[in-house]
């Protein structure tokens, strides 16, 4: 059954539940891209830098799923005044994350065969 047709049957709590779960996941891999992009700038460990773009693939395909969800819910639930609101804030939430996960791909990029270092010495261990 495709995605949206199993939005249509699922209660409005159960599928925002899930829907924030999602969120901490995308979350959770922004985290992880980050982590390795300064291990790539810190380290310098260039070995890791070609899993850094993979690794926004990932984070860009889930962020398009997030957002359909998102944009559908919130076009189902509009009576309640709260409930819009909150919806809103979650898709910019996902929004900036996604935009996190661009910046970590484009970190690693070493300049002129060394990576830059000192401005990242305040960034703590991941």
């Amino acid at each position: 059954m495709r995605p949206l047709l199993r939005l249509l049957r699922r209660p409005f709590h159960e599928e925002q539940h899930s829907l924030k779960l999602q969120v901490l996941r995308l979350g959770s891999m922004v985290e992880e891209s980050l982590c390795l992009a300064r291990a790539v700038l810190v380290g310098p460990n260039l070995e890791l830098a070609p899993q850094v773009r993979p690794g926004d693939n990932r984070i860009d395909c889930l962020y398009r799923e997030l957002e359909e969800r998102w944009l559908f819910l919130l076009s189902r639930r509009t009576s309640k005044q709260r409930q819009p609101r909150q919806l809103i804030m979650y898709l910019q939430a996902i929004r900036d994350l996604e935009r996190i996960g661009d910046y970590c791909k484009i970190w690693p990029a070493p300049v002129n065969g060394s990576c830059l270092t000192s401005p990242w010495r305040c960034v703590t261990a991941c």
